[in-house]
């Protein structure tokens, strides 16, 4: 995440202050979208970013002295709690399945009556979800710096968040046809937990 200085081992301060705040933008851009359009529990997915990247930033400071183990556990948590929160909204919300949720109806665990795909699809995204949801703080963790050194690190990475993002735009997609094509057939507590719009 921090960028080294041509011909020597050392991390360039200067991108200590300017990649947070890049990695902060898209957040920053949905946030305030959410904020607007007032879906405040949506907002606070975009919200829970900014701890895990402040935190990542800290860490790479040198003179945090005994506060390090602190601001590490701090970190450890913020990281913790975007990653779960924004699955939990995956698959409660934007993929209406009932896995966190109290199961509504006779269809298999944690999905819903309505559905396009296999069942083995449906959880094969899920678990998947999750791993790629943890890359993102695996991205930002201050520990795994020399990551970044193995030639095409940071682009698996990258392409493993690529795909994530595809996947969720599928199921996303298909969540929204088998709103608009069941919606006759559909009671209110079979999608589940509609807290806002994404």
């Amino acid at each position: 995440m921090m960028w080294r200085r041509q011909g020597t081992d050392s991390v360039d301060r200067s991108s200590m202050v300017a990649v947070p705040l890049l990695l902060t933008v898209p957040f920053a851009i949905r946030l305030r979208q959410c904020i607007t359009d007032n879906q405040p529990y949506n907002a606070l997915k975009y919200a829970t970013a900014f701890p895990a990247i402040l935190f990542s930033t800290l860490l790479r400071a040198e003179n945090l002295g005994a506060w390090r183990g602190l601001i590490g556990y701090l970190w450890i948590l913020a990281a913790l709690t975007n990653a779960l929160y924004s699955f939990y909204w995956d698959v409660t919300c934007d993929w209406d399945l009932t896995l966190l949720t109290r199961p509504v109806g006779d269809h298999p665990y944690g999905l819903r009556a309505k559905r396009n795909f296999s069942e083995t699809a449906y959880y094969s995204m899920i678990a998947l979800d999750l791993v790629l949801r943890f890359a993102w703080a695996f991205k930002l963790s201050p520990h795994l710096e020399h990551f970044y050194n193995i030639e095409g690190g940071i682009f698996i990475l990258e392409l493993l968040e690529v795909v994530r993002r595809f996947l969720w735009v599928y199921f996303r997609v298909e969540t929204e046809w088998v709103r608009t094509k069941h919606s006759s057939d559909v009671l209110l507590g079979d999608v589940g937990p509609k807290l806002d719009e994404d």
